[in-house]
């Protein structure tokens, strides 16, 4: 029987919630980029000689996307100049199955790479506060930013996840294969693991507001104490929720 509070659209409470919160100092809007002026590769007395990355951005349609990102189209060089103050990158559905020279995006805050058909993940820039890498075909992932904020790796294939740093506030990991979770970060706010094999969770943090656990394995819950907004913890094997207090 379906329990808690009523569920509200994750999709759009990622988008309007994590978004808005996370990365507070970015003021980008998702679906833009921050380019940098390079209209001109000249060098100038005591400045630095442009490096050509192109060639590092070895998927084609990855590629593809970061001319689109730096304003320039091929054949033209790309420079480690005209990516390094980017702070958004959005390359959502794009085919891409590579993300090979995103090392270069030294100054990333937030990543958008959902609906590819990415296997795995380059190691991450330290900047970035904001990863969602859901619907992709991911089997493992690197380790996280030490600053991250807000992490969606839903719809993926994902057997285990990394350490979560102490920074993340959001976590979305439902429709994976998950069998347990690490441990939850202390300021952990909103929690959706769905659709996975878990048959526990770790000790839920205390100022946790959104739980959906739902079509796991799980035989006990202890919410106590927990200010849940929304909660779903149905179809599991559960037969008595401790500190739960319906409407």
């Amino acid at each position: 029987m379906r329990r808690g509070i009523k569920v509200v659209a994750l999709a759009v409470l990622l988008c309007a919630v994590v978004f808005a919160t996370a990365c507070s100092a970015n003021k980008t809007a998702p679906d833009a980029v921050t380019t940098t002026n390079t209209e001109s590769n000249e060098v100038k007395p005591n400045q630095a000689v442009p490096i050509d990355i192109t060639s590092d951005f070895t998927d084609p349609a990855f590629l593809a996307a970061v001319y689109e990102a730096v304003g320039k189209t091929a054949p033209e060089e790309i420079f480690s100049e005209d990516v390094a103050e980017i702070d958004t990158l959005y390359v959502f559905s794009k085919g891409i199955k590579s993300l090979a020279g995103l090392e270069h995006f030294s100054k990333l805050k937030s990543l958008y790479c959902g609906g590819n058909q990415l296997t795995s993940l380059p190691e991450l820039p330290v900047s970035m506060c904001f990863l969602y890498c859901g619907r992709n075909q991911l089997t493992i992932l690197p380790d996280l930013p030490s600053d991250l904020f807000g992490f969606d790796c839903g719809n993926n294939q994902l057997t285990s996840l990394p350490d979560l740093p102490d920074s993340l506030r959001q976590l979305h990991c439902g429709e994976n294969l998950l069998t347990a979770l690490p441990e939850l970060p202390a300021g952990l706010e909103f929690l959706t693991v769905n659709n996975n094999k878990l048959t526990s969770l770790p000790k839920l943090p205390a100022k946790l507001r959104h739980l959906v656990c739902s079509d796991n394995q799980l035989t006990d819950l202890d919410v106590t104490g927990l200010p849940l907004e929304v909660f779903d913890c149905s179809n599991n094997k559960i037969d008595e929720i401790i500190g739960y207090i319906s409407d």
